[in-house]
Formats: C-alpha cells, sequence, structure tokens
C-alpha cells in the first residue's frame, strides 16, 4: 500500500505537511542557503581572477626580458619611481619597476633623479616600459595555486548545497570491515 510520502512531488516544499512554525524554519534553512551560495560564488570569483591575474601578470613579465632596451631618465623617486623614455618618436613616462610576480627578487637598485637608466620597453606598445624586467615562477605558482584552490572550495561548496536542497546525503565512508568476506 501507497503512503503519502510516495504521492508526494518529489520537489516538494513540504509545506502542507508542516505544523506551526516549521514554515519559518524552512524559510532560515532557505536564506542560510543563499547566503552561503554567496560566499561560495565569491570564492569562486576571487580565485578566477587570482589566477587570471597571475597570468597575465606572468606571461608580460616573461616577455619583458626580450623587450628592446632604450634609454630612459629618473624623473622622481620619493613616493614611487617615475621615468621617462621615448618611444616611437614620442616621449612617454611610466611608474612600473618590476611586475608583482618578481616581488620575490627586487634588484635594490636606488633610483635617482636624474640618473640615466635602461627601460625595457614593449615592442606591441611603446606606452608599455619596465625597469627591471622578468618575473619569478615561484610566486606565479604559488599564486596560481592559491586562486585554484579557491575555485576548488567554491565549486565543492556549491555542489554540496546543491545535493543539501535536493536532499542528498553524500555515500558513507567505507570500512576495510566491510569490504571483508561474509561468513
Amino acid at each position: 500500500m501507497l503512503t503519502s510520502r510516495y504521492l508526494r512531488p518529489p520537489y516538494s516544499s513540504g509545506i502542507a505537511r508542516c505544523g506551526p512554525g516549521q514554515t519559518m524554519e524552512r524559510r532560515r534553512q532557505v536564506e542560510g542557503t543563499a547566503g552561503a551560495l554567496v560566499i561560495f560564488g565569491v570564492l569562486i570569483f576571487c580565485g578566477a581572477l587570482a589566477a587570471y591575474a597571475a597570468v597575465a601578470d606572468y606571461a608580460q613579465a616573461r616577455a619583458s626580458r626580450d623587450w628592446p632596451t632604450v634609454e630612459g631618465t629618473i624623473l622622481t623617486s620619493d613616493s614611487g619611481v617615475r621615468y621617462a623614455w621615448y618611444a616611437d618618436g614620442r616621449p612617454r613616462t611610466g611608474t612600473r619597476v618590476r611586475y608583482w610576480t618578481s616581488a620575490f627578487n627586487p634588484s635594490g637598485v636606488a633610483y635617482v633623479p636624474g640618473e640615466t637608466v635602461r627601460v625595457f620597453v614593449s615592442p606591441d606598445n611603446g606606452a608599455v616600459g619596465v625597469l627591471e624586467p622578468g618575473g619569478s615562477p615561484i610566486l606565479f605558482a604559488l599564486v596560481l595555486g592559491f586562486g585554484g584552490f579557491l575555485v576548488f572550495i567554491g565549486l565543492a561548496g556549491v555542489i554540496r548545497l546543491a545535493m543539501k536542497l535536493d536532499g542528498l546525503t553524500p555515500s558513507r565512508r567505507r570500512r576495510a570491515s566491510d569490504y571483508a568476506p561474509a561468513e
């Protein structure tokens, strides 16, 4: 004989069966789930953004090693280095000393205003220059790994929430005794 739980649609909210106060509890569960979904979504977004930034910066930093150099002049160095150079017949200015993926290996050079320096200039865009080319594969790998970790945690959380909303539970862990032959 079929009971009422078999006649109920699989995705019914169960409100018809709720007693007093249980509707409010269901609303709190949905609000908590929505909040967790937002948090996991933010984790996925931040992880993807960190991974993208690491790849973009490291690719540019690696390419800068092969860029042509031009002579430049340090303009200021009190609150950050600012320098000027000529590229494509036009005066250019820049503030990038190094790419952030090379933050672990600074050169230690003190830039003095009026000093002549070598500026590595992008052949694709003469307005892009850097004083210290290159990047660290270690920092790149750390940031990329951290971004991947955040994406993994966010996706795992979203999958777990979907399972919870569908009423599914993860399978229990099996022990070695579960595989033992029956006696």
